[in-house]
């Protein structure tokens, strides 16, 4: 949910403001409204400051990364001193950086040629000898000739000849790609590389030995941030009254209304903590049980609503821990996908808990989803009727809810069913948040164009059912072995053709009022077809991706199985576990199911995402421009 603000107004003392900011700065609960009329250059030099020292942190950070033990931790020298041997090595290594690159492109220009020595170029040109060196196709090279030079065939490269021509004066025009080469020799190229690698070698170790100050550029770090926060919350406090006294607007949670006032007493201020206007834009802070935290993240990443407005991390938490967990669909993938979660969960530090939690959760829906599609590493879990091929368990595929069953009318796919179910499910919730939010923001007449979708969907499919439209059979619609198209069936048929035809008319005249006269009519009836007519169906539809996902991942890890095992299968259709060519079985299905894991992940990293954003929340319409709650506190 969205935490309830108050607003903050308050008029201070000019020479109050130093300990003022200082000590609401170790309340650390205070959001301060920026100054729209602050200068703000003076915040420029301490702002490189944190960049250079973020820099510098995360150059050590990742050295340490790559050590085989962490260094001790030291404090016998101050970050300053730190931060100028690093700066120092950086340049060192840019330096040494950009002359290598240069030295390798010089040894890849030069070695199809051989090691000469430049100054024996330099001799014959004093003598009047030129010499250049040309690339030259061999189909021709033996046929070319150039009066007034001599041409000899030092090597080739690919299809092509290196030549050096001669030519006493000046060289005569040669129809051949001329090479500049550098005025090095190979060899000393080659010796300026080494020395060049032993010094960026030293400069990695002199980094290396640094990292054991990364708790001192750490705390350097912290002690900036915080600085360079105090610093901008004095520039956001307005002055008034020739710069007597100062005031500012700030946000606060309700719940820490007690602390803030008993916090206001120790100064000499007026202050007002008031509920906020309409018209105030409000910082957004969300707050939720355990399990909907983790997903916060997400919502984050899209954009925040406006205060006042729905959270809707709650709704789309569950869904979207589902939609991974069909996306993968395999028992076994879960399994390793848990163990790696686990292990970071024990391992990693505190701020990355939050995340393993979140695999670990993820993980868990990926196993209950592998059993109720039947795979493990593409292998059918449970056999039985209408189950074909080799399963581990020779029955209880009734219990694998989303097995795909052969039958006489061809093989029916339980969780095509499923996924268009929950896609209905998720935009009908969409929906209905759509309504609350509406009347809690504007009344009751935004709220229905959602309502006129609701009924649109409802009474569209219920008349569909009973008039068997096309043949499709939505009035025995059935997933799991509960037939939802009856539910459809239990809408009179006089009452669903209410609720169809009365969702044009409710939409056209609620869709935006805001605008007149034609660009009311053209707007409307653009919304009409790509919002109602098409894109409901549309937005249902797309979440034929999770059985899409579900299904291939499946059938890829079946392949991968099928082709591992012909190398141990026999003529005679019998599996020899001791075939000398059982190292090639053991690595198509290693190989294999890396590859579909890791395809499997992708996927459900981006499906997921894809109808959370696109199919439920912006069908939300929201107004998705809150700013965060960010309030002035110590790091």
């Amino acid at each position: 949910m969205i935490v309830k603000m108050k607003k903050l107004s308050l008029v201070l003392y000019h020479k109050e403001r130093e300990p003022f900011c200082a000590a609401l700065q170790d309340l650390g609960v205070v959001h301060i409204t920026e100054n729209p009329d602050r200068d703000a250059s003076s915040l420029s030099a301490p702002a490189d400051a944190v960049k250079t020292a973020g820099a510098a942190l995360a150059a050590l950070t990742s050295t340490a990364a790559g050590l085989d033990a962490a260094p001790a931790q030291k404090n016998d020298r101050s970050a300053a001193d730190v931060l100028a041997d690093i700066a120092r090595i950086d340049a060192e290594k840019n330096h040494i950086d950009q002359e290598l690159s240069y030295c390798t492109k010089a040894e890849a220009q030069l070695a199809p040629w051989g090691d000469f020595d430049p100054a024996i170029i330099d001799k014959l040109s004093s003598a009047g000898i030129a010499v250049r060196f040309y690339q030259i196709e061999e189909r021709t090279f033996g046929s070319l000739e150039v009066p007034g030079a001599i041409l000899r065939k030092v090597g080739s490269l690919g299809k092509s000849a290196l030549v050096m021509a001669f030519s006493k004066g000046d060289m005569p025009a040669i129809d051949a790609e001329e090479i500049r080469l550098p005025a090095e020799s190979l060899g000393a190229v080659r010796k300026r590389i080494s020395e060049l690698t032993a010094h960026r070698d030293d400069v990695r170790r002199q980094l290396a030995a640094l990292t054991a100050y990364t708790r001192t550029v750490q705390k350097h770090l912290v002690a900036l941030r915080n600085a360079l926060d105090l610093q901008t919350a004095h520039l956001d406090l307005s002055h008034h009254a020739g710069g007597t006294l100062l005031s500012l607007v700030g946000w606060l949670p309700a719940s820490q209304e007690k602390k803030v006032r008993n916090f206001l007493s120790g100064f000499t201020a007026w202050s007002e903590i008031a509920d906020p206007l309409p018209t105030d834009n409000v910082p957004v802070a969300v707050r939720n049980n355990a399990f909907s935290r983790l997903f916060e993240p997400i919502l984050k990443m899209y954009a925040l609503p406006e205060y006042g407005e729905i959270d809707p991390t709650p709704f789309f938490a569950p869904f979207t821990m589902l939609f991974v967990g069909l996306c993968i669909g395999d028992v076994a993938y879960g399994t390793i996908l848990l163990a790696g979660a686990l292990f970071a969960w024990f391992k990693a530090p505190a701020a990355f808990k939050p995340f393993a939690m979140l695999v670990i959760i993820l993980s868990a829906s990926t196993i209950v989803s592998g059993m109720l599609l039947n795979g493990f590493f593409g292998i059918t879990i449970f056999g039985g009727h209408g189950v074909s091929g080799f399963s581990i368990f020779p029955s209880g595929a009734r219990y694998a809810l989303f097995t795909p069953l052969a039958t006489d009318r061809g093989t029916i796919y339980p969780m095509m069913s499923f996924s268009l179910l929950i896609g209905f499910l998720q935009l009908m919730l969409a929906f209905s948040l759509r309504i609350v939010n509406k009347i809690r923001i504007g009344g009751w007449k935004p709220a229905m164009v959602p309502l006129s979708f609701i009924l649109f969907s409802f009474g569209g499919l219920s008349s569909a059912a009973h008039i068997n439209l096309l043949n499709l059979g939505i009035g025995s619609f059935t997933v799991c072995g509960i037939c939802f198209g009856a539910l459809l069936l239990m809408i009179p048929k006089t009452v669903a053709a209410v609720m169809f035809f009365s969702a044009f008319p409710l939409n056209i005249l609620f869709s935006n009022m805001d605008k007149k006269g034609g660009d009311r009519v053209i707007m409307t009836i653009v919304d009409l077809y790509n919002n109602m007519i098409s894109g409901i169906f549309g937005n249902i539809l797309s979440y034929m991706r999770l059985f899409a996902l579900g299904l291939t991942g499946g059938l890829l890890g079946g392949v991968f199985n099928q082709l591992a095992m012909m190398f141990i299968t026999g003529k005679d259709g019998g599996v020899h576990w001791l075939s000398p060519l059982l190292p090639f079985t053991v690595l198509v299905l290693v190989a294999g199911h890396s590859l579909n894991f890791a395809l499997c992940l992708v996927g459900a990293g981006v499906h997921p995402l894809r109808l959370t954003y696109v199919e439920f929340l912006q069908n939300l319409d929201l107004s998705w421009s809150g700013k965060p709650y960010k309030p002035l506190a110590k790091i």
